[in-house]
């Protein structure tokens, strides 16, 4: 899979989460700032970095890489580590549909994490709503 089709479907699947909780979710006009989108949560503006993983050590545990990464330089790619002031809240998507939200200043690491449903990060596993329970 491309890695900007993966992470278009992070971006739906963060817009799917916070639609189905009753969220109004925007959209910024570009792509240079270090979150995707932007939620008003209880009436507060919150900065959201969407991430994607499938990249996966057991079939249960997934590494997710926080850093940014894009072209623009001669030389290749260019990565930026994650700073976790940049953005209020990680949604996390994992190849086995699992959803995550980290609020950002809990994430100390500044290249990548592993979440799994029974480790650390698991108390962050967040569900989508279906539809049938509206």
């Amino acid at each position: 899979m491309y890695q900007a089709l993966q992470g278009n479907l992070g971006l739906a699947k963060a817009i799917e989460y916070f639609t189905s909780m009753g969220v109004t979710v925007s959209i910024p006009l570009n792509d240079t700032q270090p979150y995707d989108l932007v939620a008003d949560i209880d009436g507060t503006l919150s900065k959201i970095s969407v991430k994607t993983s499938r990249s996966t050590q057991n079939n249960i545990s997934y590494n997710v890489q926080l850093r940014n990464t894009g072209g623009g330089r001669k030389n290749g790619v260019r990565q930026v580590p994650f700073n976790n002031t940049t953005c209020d809240y990680v949604f996390i998507y994992t190849l086995d549909e699992n959803t995550y939200l980290i609020p950002a200043k809990d994430i100390k690491a500044t290249s990548g994490i592993v979440v799994a449903p029974n480790n650390e990060w698991s108390k962050y596993l967040v569900y989508i709503k279906k539809f049938i329970d509206f």
